[in-house]
């Protein structure tokens, strides 16, 4: 039987292709929220400038260095682990925000992280699961199946496949975070938070 593999495996994603995406997801979420607007209200989110592109963007840069930070822990510029998780929650924000959010919390930074369902059917989508999960593992938290998988480049099939075989531990549909670390550091790859 062939092993489920997620459509956007994290080892294999490139920075670039991501932040560019993200940044067509954004401009399209934006276009949808001002539709209702019109006419009276014009928003375009076209780039103003032709000598720039979508990569020059704050979000696109952020996307890039969140794929690197993802795939090897590296925090680039980020400071630590609270850089990181601000970064996550400026591109949900960008990404998911409503302004139905803006209007309860002021100004939409309060979007809680957890409160967003995230999922692997988009690379946007298994960069962020699998940064938070980075994260949680870090500083000691348990994490899910689809949350390795995501960080391992498998689907969450596959890694309760590999727990049934006997390569690592899912106690009450969680990971131990040791044993996260264990079983990435095993899998051959220099594990870093």
């Amino acid at each position: 039987m062939a092993t489920p593999k997620l459509t956007h495996a994290l080892p294999t994603l490139d920075p670039e292709i991501v932040a560019r995406t993200t940044v067509h997801a954004v401009t399209h979420h934006l276009e949808r929220l001002a539709m209702p607007l019109s006419p009276a209200y014009r928003v375009s989110a076209r780039l103003t400038d032709p000598m720039h592109s979508a990569l020059t963007t704050d979000i696109a840069q952020t996307v890039q260095q969140l794929t690197r930070y993802a795939q090897r822990g590296d925090l680039g510029d980020w400071a630590d682990a609270l850089d990181v998780r601000t970064a996550v929650q400026d591109v949900i924000a960008a990404l998911y925000s409503a302004p139905v959010h803006c209007a309860q919390d002021g100004d939409g930074e309060d979007l809680d992280v957890d409160e967003i369902k995230l999922d692997t059917r988009s690379a946007i989508g298994v960069v962020l699961i699998a940064t938070l999960t980075r994260l949680k593992i870090g500083v000691g938290e348990p994490v899910t199946a689809r949350d390795l998988g995501a960080l391992a480049g498998l689907s969450a099939v596959s890694v309760r496949a590999l727990a049934r075989a006997g390569e690592l531990e899912i106690a009450n549909a969680e990971i131990a975070a040791d044993e996260a670390r264990r079983w990435l550091s095993a899998r051959g790859g220099a594990w870093r938070a």
